[in-house]
């Protein structure tokens, strides 16, 4: 049985910062179907402001995708709020619901998150030389890389985030989310 899935990344992500996930999550899954969607600001939606509704956001994230089918949403961070969102509101469209390090919108974005995280999330939002903001935002995220490792996946992102930028608007509508 083929089944679709969608993957939802959070602030100031898209779909390319998956990376290797995606071909790994084909080959687990060869007869699946996989989509992945960009919150409305980022990556390919880069030109767009993100709605400050998250309903608006799962709107904008389900014109992204086929129509017909039940889908398995796959979130991260604010991607697992908006997946969890999309499955309350449509119920008939959703088969399951996977999150990873999400957040929820029952809380304010403040609770979510210690002041250090944040302050350091605000500081990448600033970083002007995108290999660089790259380089910080892995060194946030994962222990899983080591330096070399954090360096050629940010000389490979770092050009995306030129051609695909997200506007200061975008990030901070997307952290009170």
């Amino acid at each position: 049985m083929q089944r679709q899935w969608v993957l939802i990344r959070g602030i100031m992500s898209e779909a390319y910062h998956w990376w290797s996930f995606l071909p790994e999550l084909q080959a687990h899954f060869p007869g699946d179907q996989i989509h992945t969607a960009d919150i409305l600001g980022n990556g390919r939606n880069f030109a767009h402001v993100t709605p400050r509704s998250i309903h608006k956001n799962i709107e904008g994230l389900r014109q992204q995708v086929p129509a017909e089918g039940k889908k398995i949403l796959l979130g991260f961070s604010l991607g697992g709020m908006l997946s969890l969102e999309w499955a309350h509101l449509h119920p008939d469209e959703v088969e399951a619901v996977i999150l990873i390090n999400a957040s929820l919108s029952n809380s304010a974005f403040y609770k979510r998150l210690r002041p250090s995280s944040f302050m350091q999330i605000c500081k990448s939002s600033f970083i002007k030389d995108m290999v660089e903001r790259e380089q910080h935002i892995l060194r946030m995220t994962t222990t899983q890389l080591n330096d070399q490792q954090a360096q050629e996946i940010a000389q490979s992102w770092g050009p995306r985030g030129q051609e695909y930028p997200v506007k200061p608007v975008n990030f901070l509508w997307q952290m009170i989310l």
